[in-house]
């Protein structure tokens, strides 16, 4: 008599199960990672089209309590409608403050210290809305 016994060549259930479990947990994994990237460059594509839009506001001589728009439409064109309305949206307010003034130089032997001392001024600049706030510093000598 010949007998071969017969190999098997499938699968068993639980190892079906072991690797649909695997999968699953690495494909949410990958989802989470996925949403937490997306939500990350809309929030810092935010800012910094904010920061953008209050380094314009910083070199303007006269501040008023008016939009944004209401400042920035006489000096540039602004043709495009969502632009014009998100500016229109945003009411910024400045403050100023002195933050540190730096002497360098050396004193003269004749007593002369006007010509060897520069003065370095250094102020700290917020420009606020209600939902953010940027801090800049100007530098003057």
């Amino acid at each position: 008599m010949n007998t071969k016994i017969k190999s098997k060549k499938a699968f068993s259930l639980i190892e079906v199960l072991v690797s649909v479990l695997i999968i699953s947990v690495v494909g949410t994994i990958l989802f989470k990672i996925s949403a937490d990237s997306k939500k990350n460059y809309i929030r810092y594509k935010n800012k910094i089209s904010y920061e953008y839009l209050v380094s314009t506001y910083l070199f303007m001589d006269k501040i008023s309590n008016t939009n944004l728009y209401e400042q920035l439409r006489n000096r540039y064109r602004i043709d495009n409608f969502d632009i014009r309305q998100r500016l229109k949206n945003i009411k910024l307010e400045k403050k100023e403050k002195d933050f540190s003034k730096i002497k360098m130089g050396q004193n003269s032997e004749n007593g002369d210290n006007e010509n060897s001392i520069i003065e370095i001024q250094i102020r700290q600049i917020q420009i606020f809305d209600k939902n953010q706030s940027s801090i800049f510093y100007s530098i003057g000598i």
